[in-house]
């Protein structure tokens, strides 16, 4: 409830009343994914009230085996009034309404009923919002009470009812001042969402600090709404490629969840997820898999394996596995996240859409383009209906299919996709925006890789234009772009061109994720193979082997990307006319590229493992492709 820690029934409640779903998938819905950085329930702040009377407690009533359908629609269109009350600002009728709303609950379920805890956390956050903090009080004392007795005295969402009864006192002791502060510190949250959405990340980054200084200040260090402000600042720094500054933020925001929550609560299990992203996002595989297995346990412990955000845990350590090119382990998780989301929330959501985009890309990055196109046109058809064809999530799966048909050299049913995609985001986003600038990267990929370099290079320029304007010099996405456009200078011989960009790309890649980042030894791939291609063995060589070290210890020795690696090495020895290094540099990339197949034929056929054989024979130059 506003700034108060509301995942636990007020999600709940709403998303049930939005979907008209049943008493059983009302406890599903007991955390919802948090999204941080664009927290839709902030209160808006009204003026205080004479304090609240205490909310009326209905004597208990005995439920019926069957809830009456004409008591059901009641409360229905009670709840509906609640809504839209709320959403018109009006949360004093709304406090009215919503008492209505829980007697009628109280009468169809009884007092100690999940379906009545939705209303009681309603009613408090209408007191939240009205400032009413003994009614929020009394509101927590019987959510403390109704949970206790329904799931045990220890558990996650007791806690939560005791911090929010907690709260009531803290805010009644705050000044005008202070509350003042708050409601700023909400809206700067805001504002730097906004800021970010349209590019200006350097204006995000400073209202986001502001509003994490001014909740210090208020509330103190040990807050869970300071949490909060920490993880929406890391969560810019993570989406900005600054990992050194969001990782410790990160953590900090998990270290005070434990102490509110404690270490088994779903709020815990989001902030290990943060921080094993960023992981992720390092390549620090082994930094990052104990922590999503643990958000995952906790989620499965405290919400149940069916509930979807199990399925977000289980879609992050599939993607891991993913990236480490363990494909067998992937795969399962996948389809385990899809069954739980066709089940909770059926084939026709955007969540069910997101797993079969996510399992269409394993298969693309197997080289099964044959079970990938199906997936990624039914994800299409879903956000077709659901979202309109007008909505970037629709225009993200135009590109995913063009990238697909890219894959397979089907340049002529990629090029009006991806065309199609990038007018929609130019419409959505604008010019300036980087994600329009995403699909005039991917548009120019598509025309690199037919060898028209007439049409790819001003879109590249463009692309690398928006980016160095909205992200910033220093943004690895940046330095994706300097990347794309070096190789095309590569591709057409025009070596002076695409050196600088190169070494640009290098430099900016050491600086934000540092010499040890799989990225930073791409770099210094691309580069080598560009003095490769030069005849400048002797500054190739040394680049060849920086790379291979680099893949040897992050990735390990039995990733694709360091036979990749052996590979161009064994290739620079062999123009050397050096057999004698070059035969067992390709002789260890042949037996890891077959181990790989081998680990691949759990869940290929023979036909894929070719192609993805091809895949890898072709990996060297490594251009970025956005979505």
């Amino acid at each position: 409830m506003g700034d108060l820690q509301s995942n636990a029934g007020l999600g709940r409640f709403l998303v049930w009343a939005a979907a008209g779903l049943t008493a059983a998938a009302v406890q599903l819905f007991g955390i919802s994914s948090e999204c941080p950085s664009v927290r839709a329930n902030e209160p808006p702040g009204s003026e205080v009230d004479a304090p609240a009377a205490e909310p009326p407690t209905a004597t208990p009533a005995t439920p019926a085996a069957e809830p009456d359908p004409v008591r059901i629609a009641e409360r229905d269109r009670v709840m509906q009034e609640v809504q839209t009350l709320r959403a018109a600002g009006k949360t004093a009728e709304a406090v009215e309404v919503a008492q209505q709303l829980l007697a009628i609950s109280q009468d169809i379920f009884g007092d100690e009923h999940a379906e009545v805890i939705g209303a009681w956390e309603l009613l408090a956050d209408l007191f939240y919002q009205q400032k009413q903090w003994n009614g929020l009080a009394a509101a927590a004392r019987r959510l403390v009470a109704i949970n206790a007795k329904l799931y045990g005295p220890e558990d996650w969402r007791v806690t939560d009812a005791r911090l929010w009864l907690r709260d009531a006192e803290v805010y009644k002791r705050l000044s005008d001042d202070a509350m003042a502060d708050l409601q700023r510190a909400r809206e700067l949250n805001a504002q730097s969402t906004q800021r970010y959405q349209v590019g200006r990340a350097a204006e995000a980054l400073e209202s986001a600090r502001e509003a994490l200084e001014i909740t210090k200040k208020v509330l103190g260090e040990a807050h869970y709404n300071y949490a909060t402000r920490l993880n929406d600042l890391a969560t810019l720094y993570e989406s900005m490629g600054d990992y050194a500054q969001a990782v410790p933020l990160f953590q900090q925001a998990l270290d005070i969840r434990k102490e509110e929550f404690g270490e088994t609560h779903p709020a815990v299990a989001f902030s290990l997820q943060n921080l094993a992203e960023v992981y992720h996002s390092m390549r620090k595989y082994a930094q990052a898999e104990p922590l999503f297995r643990q958000a995952l346990d906790i989620r499965r412990k405290a919400l149940g394996e069916a509930h979807p955000d199990c399925a977000d845990s289980l879609h992050n350590l599939a993607e891991l596995y993913q990236s480490m090119a363990d494909y067998a382990r992937a795969e399962p998780l996948y389809r385990l996240a899809l069954d739980i989301r066709k089940k909770t929330l059926g084939e026709a959501h955007p969540g069910y859409a997101q797993s079969l985009h996510l399992l269409a890309l394993l298969y693309q990055s197997m080289g099964d383009f044959a079970r990938a196109e199906p997936l990624y046109r039914q994800v299409l058809e879903i956000r077709k209906k659901v979202l309109s064809e007008m909505h970037p999530d629709y225009a993200q799966s135009l590109n995913n299919l063009a990238l697909l048909y890219r894959s397979m050299g089907d340049y002529a049913r990629a090029e009006p996709l991806f065309r199609h995609g990038l007018e929609i985001r130019k419409k959505a986003f604008g010019e300036t925006h980087p994600n329009y600038a995403n699909s005039l990267n991917a548009l120019a990929l598509l025309y690199h890789s037919m060898g028209d370099y007439a049409r790819a290079e001003p879109l590249y320029q463009q692309a690398l234009e928006i980016r160095k304007k909205a992200l910033g010099e220093a943004h690895p996405d940046y330095a994706n772009c300097l990347n794309n456009l070096a190789a095309l200078y590569k591709s057409m011989a025009d070596y002076a061109r695409a050196e600088p960009l190169y070494r640009q790309a290098l430099e900016i890649r050491k600086e934000v994720l540092g010499e040890k980042h799989p990225e930073y030894a791409t770099s210094l791939n691309n580069l080598a193979l560009l003095y490769k291609s030069m005849w400048d063995f002797a500054r190739a060589e040394p680049l060849c082997r920086a790379a291979l070290d680099i893949r040897k210890k992050v990735l390990g020795e039995m990733h694709p990307d360091y036979a990749v690696s052996l590979q161009n090495l064994a290739m620079l020895y062999f123009s050397m006319a050096d057999y004698a290094q070059a035969e067992p540099l390709f002789r260890e990339a042949l037996t890891i590229s077959r181990q790989n197949l081998e680990l691949a034929s759990i869940i290929q056929s023979e036909r894929q493992q070719l192609v993805m054989s091809d895949s890898l024979r072709r990996r060297g130059v490594i251009v970025k492709s956005c979505g």
